[in-house]
């Protein structure tokens, strides 16, 4: 096989893929004026909460996250604006110029993974503006 051959075909299996991927991101689109998830209609009934990560960055307190993202699920809310940045205090996620606190991290995957798992998608701030 020809290497211009090849090379059509490689590029339009990474051209289908590429497309197939895209198709169920697991994004939140816009078409027209409306929301779409994975070609549906989504809507939009949300919530803040800026704590959570803060509060998750304590292993102890992280119950705290998960009983608000299951009673948001319970009661519809599909979306939660929260904190994805910490300036400073006791749980900032940059402690000094280079210095990172990974319990701050790790409260934030926490709060990724039960958003997920309780069904609500997250829109993280990552500055305080």
């Amino acid at each position: 096989m020809s290497y211009t051959k090849r090379s059509c075909i490689s590029g339009l299996f990474l051209l289908f893929l590429a497309l197939a991927c895209e198709a169920n991101s697991g994004f939140i689109g816009v078409k027209d004026s409306h929301f779409e998830l994975n070609g549906s209609p989504f809507l939009f009934n949300g919530f803040n909460s800026y704590w959570l990560m803060h509060v998750a960055a304590d292993p102890t307190e992280r119950y705290k996250g998960t009983e608000v993202l299951k009673d948001a699920s319970t009661s519809g809310l599909s979306v939660c604006r929260t904190w994805a940045f910490s300036d400073g205090g006791d749980r900032a996620l940059q402690i000094s110029p280079g210095v990172y606190d990974e319990r701050v991290f790790q409260g934030l995957d926490f709060v990724i993974a039960e958003a997920k798992k309780y069904g609500v998608r997250l829109i993280l701030s990552f500055v305080n503006q």
